[in-house]
């Protein structure tokens, strides 16, 4: 019913580190929060994947090959559980200057702390991203289990499939499949 709209850097505002492109995440000056490796592997992986990408597309396969060395090194700071909770605290408590963020997660972070976040794009605009081919998108789907049938379950698939649910997720920062 929708799918990611690409990764973002998540960023302290005013952007005090002069963070510009992926490549800056290798700088010695720049601390890289991540979701944790080994407890969230599959955000870490979409992050990891995606950010190897786009530094392989920047300088090619050194950039990528020091990006995920990077991205996994535990000295830097990682999210202990939930990444979507604990990576902005590890920007706001000045553990972290930046992290890869799933669009839909900053859009909402710089919503309810416009004063604390910014966020850059890493393809398209902040208003309009436009991930390109080296980003690992996530598709969300709707399954009805029919073990324990009720009217429940196909009136919950059917109301996930309205026009209503698909309004509600793109405003959220998430595009949908169903229009």
């Amino acid at each position: 019913f929708a799918q990611s709209r690409g990764l973002v850097l998540l960023i302290r505002k005013g952007n005090p580190c002069n963070i510009t492109t992926v490549s800056d995440l290798l700088r010695d000056d720049v601390r890289v929060a991540c979701s944790n490796p080994t407890k969230e592997k599959s955000s870490f992986g979409v992050y990891s994947e995606t950010l190897s990408n786009l530094a392989r597309s920047e300088g090619g396969d050194d950039l990528a090959d020091a990006m995920l060395k990077r991205l996994s090194d535990m000295s830097m700071p990682h999210s202990g559980r939930a990444h979507h909770r604990e990576i902005p605290q590890l920007i706001a408590s000045d553990m972290a200057d930046v992290a890869p963020i799933y669009y839909h997660l900053a859009l909402r972070y710089t919503t309810i702390f416009p004063e604390q976040f910014e966020f850059i794009p890493l393809g398209g605009t902040k208003h309009d991203p436009r991930p390109g081919p080296e980003h690992k998108l996530i598709t969300y789907f709707v399954s009805v289990v029919k073990e324990n049938e009720g009217d429940w379950g196909d009136k919950f698939a059917e109301f996930m499939a309205s026009s209503e649910v698909a309004d509600i997720y793109q405003a959220k920062g998430l595009k949908s499949l169903l229009q």
